[in-house]
């Protein structure tokens, strides 16, 4: 869903959203491949500038994935 916004609406989603999404993997454990994914799309797809937020959620989704 996140990918046909960000391919037919540019400008849509922000930082702050992503971030939000990410955090929502982050707590739900198991998800660090969802949060990795939609890290990775910051740039290509939603042409977003991650932040400091945007790296501890991520890290954390993974580390609570894989650990």
């Amino acid at each position: 869903m996140l990918r046909h916004i960000g391919h037919y609406r540019s400008g849509f989603v922000n930082t702050h959203i992503l971030n939000r999404i990410i955090e929502y993997f982050s707590i739900t454990k198991r998800q660090g491949k969802a949060a990795l994914e939609v890290f990775h799309s910051f740039d290509d797809i939603f042409e977003c500038v991650p932040n400091q937020d945007t790296y501890y959620f991520t890290l954390h989704a993974l580390f609570d994935a894989y650990w």
